[in-house]
């Protein structure tokens, strides 16, 4: 899945990662493919925004 857009990458432990550019590419994914599962990292991890 890449188009000018979004993109699918790999972090540094291998997993997939979608990067979507904007709510609209993101909410029409998720319209059209009900089955996969989307997680948010930023609601499931923790994050030292301070340094």
């Amino acid at each position: 899945m890449y188009d000018e857009r979004n993109m699918l990458v790999r972090d540094r432990s291998d997993n997939y990662v979608v990067l979507f550019k904007n709510d609209f590419s993101l909410n029409w994914f998720k319209d059209n493919h009900p089955d996969i599962e989307l997680i948010d990292l930023f609601d499931v991890n923790q994050y030292d925004q301070t340094t």
